[in-house]
This record gives structure tokens, C-alpha cells and sequence, in this order.
């Protein structure tokens, strides 16, 4: 969040160790105001990587060292700000922001960083006010822009994506603290995905050299030692995906070790614990404690599941727990190094032309890389239309992806299928209300009465399965796909029509069609969804066909069938500990 300042020390900003003011700066050598000067630079670097990692006490202390160099530095006051919004202090966090502001009210980077607390306060039009006060004073405050685009995504509130072509090039500037996985909603661009990954992994772990343990010498009969790491070991969307898989392992063949530092613990837990092996609770110790741990137990193979998501900590995977070490699942695309040995993928989700976007090589799976539960539950009661709001006798289109993926784009297109499509009505998850009413306000704009939008709130994971089956057609987002509720979708019969994009996350939809045999479901540009989606909508008999394709091709699709998966699974990660045991260095796995 800190914005790196030219330093500017003046008389009474140093001090000794014992903290005691200096009388005057020139007391000092020139060659020890520039140790001091380099001093303080190291402990703001070193503070940020602390704080991006969430080891926030011991940033702390490295901001009070800082402090006594430099106590009213610009920098330091921002990594203050940014060190109590990490702890969630959004009271304690505005107060050195505020004394920036004092003495400059034209600080562009103490607005940009004051709307962040804002967003994380959940006052969105407030924090959009600030980052529009930060773009007045510096027209070229890349945070600034990045963050009132992600802004108006949470708000529904497109007015200013006219101005996104001009954002573009301020989104390549190098800012170590900005995460990556904020400009995946914003613009389908794996080149700029990579770029921002890898200066976040830069300022996450550096350049520090990491020891990696050498395979174990495995004798006959041995099994794999599998470590999976996470936060979501509970009813979260990668562990309803996941659960299967992980009951479904080769006992025989493979040992099951759980790292989990989750703040969250309900039954899914619990089926989590039962898969294991070994279950190791580990949220209060340290990431260099959790690498010694991991390798102590002897694992083989570290399997990250959060990548860059929020609540990650993964330069617990980047220090090397295992000879092998993997990313799944959690974050849809690159983690920007290749310290990180593979990535898991298939070849609609990374043909060989997209390659050069991704750091670590490719472990390809046979069919779709998402893994799925194949024994999901549905509610027993489906609800009628009439409980949900919608309208008897409407086609109704829908979208259940989280509403901060919607841009203008799509809804445009949506809004003209509306107009087109006579009775009909569009169906969209959010929880926040004025978005809600900026998405009613758009449909006017456009033509469509409001009325037509209609809104679904959160259920569980049972009673949403059921509520699909209420739905005609799911139209998907861009630049952020559907991805879970891809496969949702198809478990209940529901035909989704998708925008295959190039990213990683604007792929996955494509990923989950292609392998339930439903490539006319999937296009490749705008016109041609457009044309797609209206096309089934006001055919009827296309539509059915369709939909009882989907409900056979579930019976016999690999999508749906978990133990194939984790056969495959397995035999893939066991081909990369070969490699590693035989000296060889990772290298794509094809199928």
C-alpha cells in the first residue's frame, strides 16, 4: 500500500538507537546519513514483506526501528496505515493518513490508501470518493486507478470504464504490494497477470535463497507423502470441489498430510480430518515454523490450494516444505516464479500458445483440471419459481457468479437479450444492495425495465443447487468465467453459455463445456455469445436438446467422475517426484 518516496531527511529527523534526537543533521558524515538513509529503506522493504505475509508483530517492530530514523516519513506513516488495516483496525489505520493529509492535502497516495480502508470498511461510495480524490491529485496514481476500477465493480457502477483503455498502461507499473488477483475482473490480459504476480512475489519472498529438502530415498512399498495447504477447510467452494478427492485417495499408495490454517471450522472440517492422515492445525505458527514442521514429516509433495486468495500464506510453499511443490485450484493463474515447480492445468485451460504466460511448468490432467465431487447434494425440496421471485412463465436467463465479475460488457449484452427476448428476465447473485440498485438503474439506461433484473440472495450450497433448476440459461462472465459454479450448473442440467478468454480465469468454463462434450456452448467472441445465447433462448427445441445432452453426458462425462480423477491425480503428481528423484528438473507433464 506504501507509495516509495524520494527520502528526504532534514535537521531533527534523526535519532540514535537510544532514540534521542540528534541536535542537527549536520552533525552526521554524509557517508552516515546514507547508511542511515539506506537503513531506513531496507527496514520499509523488509516491513512491507512482513506485512504482505501477514507476520504483522514483526512488522510492527521493523516500523518502530524505522521510526526512529525518520519519525515523520510519508512512507512510514503509509506502512502504518497499511499494517492496521491488515490487523483490521480501520479506526487505528486512518489516523497516520490523516496526519499525512494534514500537512498535504493534495497527497495523492494517502487518498488511495485511505479509500482501501474505506472498501475494507465496506464503504464503498466512500472509498470511491477517495480514489477519485487521489486520480485529481496525481493523474497517474496507478493504485489509485486499479482500485476505483475494482471499486466500481463491487458497486455495479460502471460510469468510468470509458476510461479503462487509459488505465491499462498505469496497471504495468511495478507496485510490489498491489495483489494480482485484483486485476483478473478488471481485463482478460495474461501478459499483465504475469507481470503483476511476479512483482508481487518479488515483494512477497524476494530473492532470499530458500533450502529445498532432498527427496527421501523411498524404499519398496513406501508411500507418497502428500501435504495439502490451506485456509479452506470448511464449507468453501474449493472444499466442496475437493472433499471427494480427498476421501477418494489410494491409502495404500499415497499418506494424506493437512496443513491447515483456517480461522473457519464447521462439518466439512471434519469430513477434511477424516480424509487425513495426519491433520495438522497450524494458524498460530509461524511460516517458517509450518516449513519445518512439513518437513519433518517427510512429505514429498506441497500442494498450495490458495495461491493469492485472500487469507493466503503461501511463501509457506515458496520456502520449500517438500522436493516437490505445487499450485492447485485456489488462485486461477500464474504465481509469477518459477521457485514454484508446477502449475496444474489442462490443454483447453493452457494450450502451448498461452505457455509463455505462466512461471512454473504445467502439470497437465487428461480431462478438466477441476476437480469435482461427484456425490453432491441437492435439497429435496425445490422451490418454485414464485418462492424465488421469478416470474411463472419467463425465460429466465441467469448469472451466479459473484457480482464484482460483471463489467458492462456483459451486462449490455445481457440487457439486449432482454429487449430481444420477449418475456424474459435476468437473474443475478448479489448480496450488496447498492449494487443491486446501480444494476436496476443500468437496465433503464438501456432501456429495460428494472423490474426484469431480478436479484438472488446467498443459500446453502444444497438449496442453491436446487434453485437452479429454475433457471433457462446461464450466461457467463468475462474475464473472470464461471468456474464452481461451471460445474454446478452442469451437475444440474443447466446449460451455460460462455466467452472462452485467455487468462486463466476467463478459461475455466471452456475447460468444464469442452469436457462435458458441449462445444456449442462455448464461443470466442462477443457477437458470437450474443448470437449463441439468443439463439437458445428463443428456440425452444434446441434448448431441450441441449439440457438432455447435459443430463446424459453427466452420467458418462469424466467431468463427473471423481475417482477417475484422482487416479489421474496421483499418477500425475507421482510422475513429478519421480523427475525430482531422478535429478531431472520439472518439466510440462502431458497427460
Amino acid at each position: 500500500m506504501a507509495n516509495p518516496q524520494s527520502l528526504t531527511f532534514t535537521a531533527g529527523q534523526f535519532t540514535t538507537a537510544s532514540s534521542t534526537p540528534v541536535a542537527k543533521a549536520q552533525a552526521l558524515s554524509k557517508a552516515d546519513q546514507k547508511k542511515l538513509q539506506k537503513r531506513f529503506k531496507d527496514l520499509m522493504k523488509l516491513a512491507n514483506r512482513k506485512i504482505m505475509a501477514e507476520d504483522l508483530d514483526e512488522a510492527e517492530l521493523l516500523l518502530k526501528e524505522a521510526q526512529k530514523i525518520a519519525p515523520d516519513n510519508e512512507e512510514l506513516l503509509n506502512n502504518y496505515a497499511n499494517l492496521h488495516l491488515h490487523r483490521k483496525r480501520f479506526d487505528l489505520a486512518v489516523v497516520p493518513l490523516m496526519k499525512i493529509l494534514a500537512k498535504n492535502p493534495q497527497h495523492s497516495m494517502a487518498y488511495a490508501n485511505l479509500g482501501a480502508i474505506m472498501n475494507k470498511w465496506q464503504d464503498f461510495p466512500g472509498a470511491r470518493k477517495c480514489f477519485e480524490k487521489a486520480l485529481k491529485c496525481d493523474t497517474k496514481n496507478s493504485v489509485a486507478a486499479m482500485r476505483l476500477m475494482h471499486n466500481s465493480l463491487q458497486l455495479s457502477a460502471w460510469d468510468n470504464w470509458d476510461d479503462l483503455d487509459s488505465y491499462k498502461k498505469l496497471f504495468y507499473e511495478k507496485i510490489s504490494t498491489m495483489d494480482p488477483g485484483i486485476f483478473l475482473p478488471i481485463v482478460d490480459d495474461p501478459a499483465l497477470q504475469k507481470a503483476k504476480s511476479e512483482t508481487y512475489f518479488n515483494g512477497l519472498v524476494g530473492d532470499v535463497p530458500q533450502n529445498r529438502p532432498a527427496p527421501r530415498q523411498r524404499g519398496e512399498g513406501d508411500k507418497i507423502r502428500l501435504g495439502y495447504f490451506s485456509s479452506d477447510f470448511h464449507k468453501h467452494a474449493t472444499m466442496w470441489l475437493m472433499i471427494r478427492m480427498l476421501e477418494l485417495h489410494d491409502r495404500e499408495r499415497f499418506e494424506i498430510f493437512i496443513y491447515d490454517y483456517s480461522t473457519t471450522a464447521d462439518e466439512m472440517t471434519e469430513r477434511a480430518k477424516n480424509a487425513a492422515d495426519h491433520y495438522r492445525v497450524v494458524r498460530r505458527m509461524s511460516d517458517e515454523e509450518v516449513v519445518a514442521l512439513a518437513q519433518a514429516d517427510g512429505i514429498d509433495i506441497a500442494i498450495d490450494l490458495k495461491g493469492y486468495t485472500s487469507g493466503h500464506r503461501t511463501p509457506i510453499v515458496f520456502k520449500n516444505p517438500a522436493p516437490v511443490n505445487v499450485s492447485y485450484i485456489g488462485y486461477p493463474g500464474t504465481i509469477g516464479s518459477s521457485k514454484l515447480d508446477y502449475i496444474v492445468a489442462d490443454e483447453v485451460m493452457i494450450p502451448p500458445s498461452l505457455r509463455k504466460y505462466y512461471s512454473e511448468k504445467i502439470i497437465y490432467m487428461p480431462d478438466c483440471y477441476q476437480v469435482t465431487n461427484d456425490q453432491r447434494n441437492v435439497a429435496t425440496k425445490i422451490p418454485t419459481r414464485a418462492e424465488l421471485g421469478l416470474p411463472e412463465d419467463a425465460f429466465v436467463f441467469c448469472s451466479f457468479n459473484s457480482h464484482y465479475k460483471i463489467t458492462p460488457f456483459e451486462y449490455e449484452i445481457w440487457m439486449r437479450l432482454l429487449k430481444k427476448v420477449d418475456n424474459s428476465v435476468m437473474w443475478i447473485w448479489c448480496k450488496e444492495d447498492l449494487a443491486r440498485e446501480n444494476m436496476h438503474k443500468a437496465a433503464e439506461a438501456h432501456g429495460v425495465a428494472p423490474e426484469r433484473v431480478i436479484f438472488a440472495d446467498s443459500v446453502s450450497q444444497e438449496d442453491h443447487l436446487a434453485r437452479l433448476s429454475q433457471a433457462d440459461l446461464f450466461l457467463d462472465t468475462f474475464a473472470v468465467c464461471a468456474h464452481t459454479t461451471a460445474s454446478d450448473a452442469m451437475w444440474m442440467g443447466l446449460p451455460l453459455v460462455t466467452l472462452e478468454g485467455k487468462q486463466f480465469a476467463a478459461r475455466v468454463a471452456s475447460s468444464v463445456l469442452q469436457t462435458m462434450d458441449l462445444p456449442e456452448l462455448v464461443t470466442t467472441t462477443m457477437e458470437e455469445y450474443e448470437a449463441v445465447a439468443l439463439e437458445f433462448a428463443t428456440n425452444p427445441d434446441k434448448l431441450a436438446a441441449v439440457r438432455a445432452k447435459i443430463k446424459t453426458n453427466r452420467e458418462t462425462s469424466p467431468m463427473f467422475k471423481t475417482e477417475r480423477f484422482t487416479r489421474n491425480w496421483e499418477q500425475q503428481l507421482e510422475r513429478a517426484l519421480v523427475r525430482c528423484e531422478s535429478g531431472l528438473k520439472p518439466d510440462h507433464l502431458m497427460p
